[in-house]
């Protein structure tokens, strides 16, 4: 359960432990134009932003679609700190899950279609 501790260690890294669970990866509300023009902020959005990669990449691909699209604010992030918040939470939600609950589902979903 490596991926477990990472996430564990990733949410008190971020004293969101205590967060409230979310039900997706990201809300589309966080495409607004308004940019945040803190550096620390721009920075913190970015180590958090590696830590998803990797979990997206190794066991949870269940968020790779809200990674894959806040890794395209980097550069000029907008609200982006509110969405890592929001995948964060997701992923407290579903701790538990991992990579194979993935392919569990995807495998039911896939004999329900035969």
């Amino acid at each position: 359960m490596e991926s477990h501790r990472s996430l564990a260690k990733l949410l008190e890294d971020n004293r969101l432990t205590e967060a409230k669970p979310a039900a997706t990866p990201f809300e589309t509300s966080f495409l607004s134009s308004e940019t945040t023009k803190s550096e620390a902020r721009k920075l913190l959005f970015t180590e958090n932003l590696q830590d998803l990669l990797y979990l997206a990449t190794v066991s949870r691909p269940d968020i790779a679609t809200a990674v894959v699209v806040l890794s395209r604010r980097v550069e000029n992030p907008t609200e982006h700190w509110n969405a890592v918040k929001s995948v964060l939470r997701y992923l407290k939600s579903t701790i538990n899950n991992g990579l194979s609950a993935f392919i569990q589902k995807f495998t039911n979903k896939m004999l329900c279609r035969c």
